[in-house]
């Protein structure tokens, strides 16, 4: 099944056998993508209608860009169906941009959780300055960076 798995595919599209389809789709998942074949693979999932196969060889294309590049299919693809390179190099600054919109989320979510530890640090501070007034100890707002810059927060 696997080395006739490429021509079933296409059988299977041809004759409408739509269970074949998805057993061969699995199979090329499984086994079969590589850089060397993956435009190849692209092309030939979009003739046969085969979205899932497709996704597959679009993300293989975004996560090793530089070696399918600089495969001969690439070249090929370039001069032959340049709408189909244009496309993929769309997904290739989608996906990147969504990769620094991430980056950048997680960097805000770390800032908003070191703003949430110094108000607690803060409600600690002034629940401890309220405790100890009576006992002369008494912790002033100058004192609060000192206890944030040091990290000795309780």
């Amino acid at each position: 099944m696997k080395e006739h798995a490429l021509h079933l595919l296409v059988l299977s599209h041809v004759f409408s056998v739509p269970s074949l389809k998805t057993v061969c789709v699995d199979q090329l998942e499984r086994g079969f993508l590589a850089p060397d074949n993956m435009v190849d693979m692209l092309q030939l999932a979009r003739l046969c209608d085969t979205p899932r196969l497709a996704l597959a060889c679009v993300r293989m294309v975004i996560g090793d860009f530089k070696t399918i590049s600089l495969t001969d299919g690439w070249k090929v693809m370039r001069r032959a169906n340049p709408s189909m390179e244009q496309e993929l190099l769309e997904s290739l600054v989608e996906a990147d941009t969504r990769r620094q919109e991430r980056a950048k989320k997680m960097e805000e979510t770390k800032v908003y959780l070191q703003l949430y530890e110094a108000m607690e640090v803060l409600v600690h501070i002034c629940r401890e300055s309220n405790i100890y007034e009576n006992n002369q100890t008494y912790i002033g707002l100058t004192d609060i960076p000192l206890f944030l810059r040091n990290g000795n927060w309780y």
